[in-house]
């Protein structure tokens, strides 16, 4: 028996400190009750001071590595590979109790996960351009930003005579290369041994310098990359063409016609891939036209490629490029208008060169490739947008189902903690569960994505190719700690922080937590699908308002032949009187140009000499063009056959506008050449109504028209307007015709209407993935939706059958189930639909002429996500309003 204290004096306070400081709790208890205890015997037997000095040595004796806080050496380990496979028993074994609940989640997670894969992939091929290219970090294209009376044109093309300056004058360019292009309908006929020569019409043919195989360095399968090109005549052919020109026979140094003339192929490369903006049928040296060797600083007119030296800086070289003007475009600009370059200047007009690169041509918003049709880099990032509305909305499902599912889990949690399992463990064993279940979503999203890519492709008219395994498994990884940690860290936190008490004795704790998260994300939901539905409607109304706007000229039936006509007018006449006499034939003539199938010239047009100089768009065309076309003469006269019409102009509206012409017929104008020759006279003989010889995405622009006389009659076309009916076998006459007077040739023909039609092929494929989201989103919202509505049924059972008990008649309880969704719906239109205006206006300010943003879409977008999320819900609301509520009591 300890002796009794003749003091209540209290341990050490700042020794008792250090200990709790220090000592572990799983030790703390017991090591500070004996130290007290030892304590208090000293203080009664031999005094405080030694009971004191006696506490402080047993506080330091005990501070060692087996009782400080923190460490586990000693403690019981648990057996954490067990542990784990414990968890992913349970797992394994709820998702077989629970088949539809597991199948619902597999199934939205991986339609999500695979539409992102897919979305992605498209995505990141279309910003991959010219990256394959070995130096493409280092290339660069040079731009020409033309100002004329303040307003300022982006060009994609500049001066070719550049590409020689740049590396003379600048240490920081190693190499430049100048491309002229593309030019369409060449032929090109192939003599083979022992057989008949075959003829070709080829498109995609480009004019390219010595150095365009050492800037653009593609795969060189035969030949020298250095001296290709140098030669006038050569060739140069990718795979593919030499492959239909020569068959299995090697190609290198065979001989060909082309456009008249014997060219020899010196190099074959391989097919540049589908991502890259060099996409030809085959390239010929510049050498070979003797205006590409000319030096007209004031006329843009090629592709100019520079290729830096390692580790120079693009900025300090476009720091130099003004000194191109100055030198070089300044003095020739002086002597065409007749005027010193300052006063060019004051008047609003001025040049200016820039570097973009290469692998930024292709999304750049000026359009500066036009090597191959742009992409759009707004329509990217609205995708790249979709994608992750997708993959929430998956998640979002997820999230909904799996809180809402907390209230029969409720007294799992509470029975486990009762048992003594942790927090730490049960977050674990949960997001076990949602690691399964996501992984299986990942793996088959990977397998969906691999089955619906071809037909994705063949939809977008793509070349997507999934990634590498190595890539698909880092994505798959990294998707899969995505989600499950986004989707499973909420509903494990709502579980695992559960009472045990509390869930044990009520559920209300469960059925409250996480409902305010989920009617917000079901509006959430809602709100995004009507966004993309109204998107998605305002896209197609666009298309078809561009269909159906009045171009200024009649496209239907009428047939464009591509060929170069004018070196053979001996067949181009009486082919022209043959096709006339043919009944389903309207009108028909030739012409060195057709809207949508080649660009115009540009001139520069001044009222008076020395007077302010315009720049317009000039055109040549036949005699006929009109009567073909449907132009509407406003004043004056067309070109016609009786007529010399070589001095003379067809101007539109617009053009007569932009000169201030108050009588234009009979008026002069006087055209200023390129490089500074003598002012040309030309005498306006009539104006036609305006028509959109560009895409609808562009204001309308001044133009003139002069006649294929002014070039010695050239025609490269020849057009032809349709009779209604039967226009497949008029187009068989023709073919006839053809083939009776030229056997020889290839019989090639386009529709207007559809060569025009291609100018919104961006639209078309926008519009294509807009329904695929659209429809996906819908799809996983309404099955979020239903499951949920489903469940909520299910754990409301109860409470119906008492409200039915007390006298609730069917209509009231079916009403309590829609007037939780129709809640949502309301919510989800007040931050939708202003979010779709100005989305909706964002999109159409990219058109010209666009169609006015009414009330339509955004009414049939509400009504659709109404009667969609409704319609099914109703089915659960009946089933709920007729439940038999002794049975629901019974089973309770």
């Amino acid at each position: 028996m300890l002796p009794k204290s003749p003091s209540s004096e209290p341990p050490p306070k700042n020794w008792l400190k250090f200990l709790r400081w220090y000592c572990s709790p799983d030790f703390l208890e017991e090591v500070e009750g004996d130290l007290r205890e030892r304590f208090e015997y000293t203080l009664a037997t031999r005094g405080l001071a030694k009971a004191r000095r006696q506490f402080a040595g047993g506080v330091l004796r005990f501070f060692n590595y087996s009782t400080i806080r923190g460490n586990g050496r000693l403690h019981p380990q648990q057996n954490i590979l067990s542990m784990y496979r414990n968890f992913l028993l349970i797992a394994l074994r709820r998702l077989r109790r629970e088949k539809g609940y597991a199948a619902l989640h597999i199934l939205g997670l991986s339609l999500g996960l695979s539409a992102a894969l897919l979305l992605g992939i498209y995505i990141q091929y279309e910003k991959s351009y010219d990256q394959y290219l070995p130096n493409s970090e280092r290339t660069y294209k040079l731009t020409e930003a033309r100002t004329v009376q303040g307003q300022t044109t982006q060009r994609a093309i500049a001066p070719y005579a550049f590409a020689r300056i740049l590396p003379q004058r600048f240490p920081a360019v190693e190499n430049a290369s100048a491309v002229s292009g593309p030019y369409h309908e060449q032929q090109v006929t192939v003599m083979r041994e022992n057989a008949e020569p075959s003829h070709f019409l080829e498109g995609n043919v480009y004019l390219a310098d010595s150095n365009f195989l050492e800037v653009i360095p593609l795969e060189v399968l035969a030949g020298n990359r250095r001296t290709a090109l140098q030669a006038p005549h050569s060739i140069v052919v990718t795979a593919s063409t030499a492959r239909r020109f020569f068959g299995e026979q090697p190609a290198l140094g065979k001989e060909l016609t082309v456009s008249g003339s014997p060219s020899v192929v010196t190099a074959v490369v391989a097919d540049p891939p589908g991502n890259s903006q060099f996409r030809f049928s085959y390239l010929v040296s510049s050498a070979s036209i003797r205006w590409f060797s000319s030096t007209d600083f004031s006329m843009a007119s090629a592709h100019c490629f520079v290729t830096l030296q390692p580790g120079a800086s693009p900025v300090a070289l476009q720091a130099q490029l003004p000194e191109l003007v100055a030198n070089y475009v300044a003095p020739e600009m002086a002597v065409r208008e007749g005027q010193s370059w300052e006063a060019f200047r004051s008047e609003g007009n001025d040049y200016a060169y820039t570097l973009r690169p290469l692998t930024s041509v292709h999304l750049d918003p000026d359009d500066i490739g036009q090597m191959k049709p742009a992409g759009n880099a707004r329509l990217l990032s609205i995708l790249t947008l979709v994608a992750l509305l997708i993959v929430a909305l998956s998640i979002v499902n997820y999230v909904n189902l799996a809180t809402a599912k907390a209230a029969k889990r409720q007294h799992e949690v509470g029975v486990r903690k009762v048992l003594g399992s942790t927090q730490l463990a049960l977050w674990g064993q949960f997001l076990t569960e949602t690691a399964l279940l996501t992984g299986l979503s990942v793996g088959m999203a990977a397998g969906l994505a691999f089955v619906v890519l071809p037909y994705f492709n063949a939809l977008l008219h793509t070349q997507l190719a999934m990634p590498t395994p190595g890539t698909l498994v880092s994505i798959s990884l990294s998707a899969w700690a995505i989600v499950t940690f986004l989707g499973g860290a909420y509903p494990t936190l709502v579980l695992a922080s559960m009472r045990a008490q509390q869930v044990l004795k009520s559920s209300s704790q469960a059925t409250s937590r996480g409902r305010r998260l989920r009617q917000a994300l079901v509006t959430g939901q809602l709100s995004i699908s009507l966004v993309l539905f109204v998107l998605t409607l305002v896209i197609f109304q666009q298309r078809q308002f561009i269909s159906r706007y009045d171009l200024g000229y009649r496209p239907d039936a009428v047939v464009v032949l591509q060929g170069t006509f004018h070196r053979d007018a001996t067949f181009t006449q009486p082919f022209l009187e043959e096709v006339r006499k043919l009944s389903g034939v309207k009108a028909a003539d030739g012409t060195l140009w057709v809207q949508g199938f080649q660009s115009g010239w540009e001139d520069a047009y001044s009222t008076q000499p020395g007077g302010n100089v315009q720049p317009f768009n000039r055109v040549l065309v036949g005699d006929g063009y009109q009567k073909v076309m449907g132009l509407e003469l406003m004043a004056g006269q067309f070109f016609s056959p009786e007529t010399q019409d070589e001095n003379n102009v067809v101007l539109n509206q617009s053009a007569v506008a932009a000169l201030g012409l108050s009588d234009p017929i009979g008026a002069t104008l006087y055209r200023v050449p390129g490089s500074g020759g003598e002012l040309e006279n030309v005498r306006v003989q009539g104006v036609i109504k305006d028509f959109h010889y560009h895409s609808l995405h562009d204001e309308m622009e001044p133009l003139v028209l002069r006649s294929n006389e002014m070039s010695a009659g050239r025609m490269k076309y020849i057009v032809m307007k349709l009779a209604g009916g039967n226009m497949a076998h008029t187009l068989e006459q023709v073919a006839t015709v053809w083939h009776q007077q030229v056997p020889d040739r290839p019989f090639q023909y386009s529709f207007l209407n559809e060569r025009m039609a291609g100018q919104y092929q961006a639209e078309a494929t926008t519009n294509r993935l807009f329904i695929g989201a659209t429809l996906l989103c819908l799809c996983l919202t309404l099955l979020g939706i239903i499951a949920l509505a489903a469940f909520m049924v299910s754990f409301k059972t109860y409470e119906f059958a008492v409200r039915k008990v007390m006298g609730a008649a069917n209509r009231q309880i079916s009403f309590l189930v829609l007037r939780e969704f129709l809640l949502r719906i309301a919510w989800a239109a007040v931050p939708g639909v202003p979010t779709a205006y100005f989305l909706a206006n964002l999109w159409l300010q990219g058109y010209a002429y666009r169609m006015p943003l009414g009330a339509l879409p955004f009414l049939a977008g509400l009504l659709a996500i109404a009667m969609g999320t409704l319609l099914p819900i109703a089915l659960y609301a009946y089933k709920a309003g007729h439940t038999n509520p002794v049975r629901a009591l019974k089973d309770y």
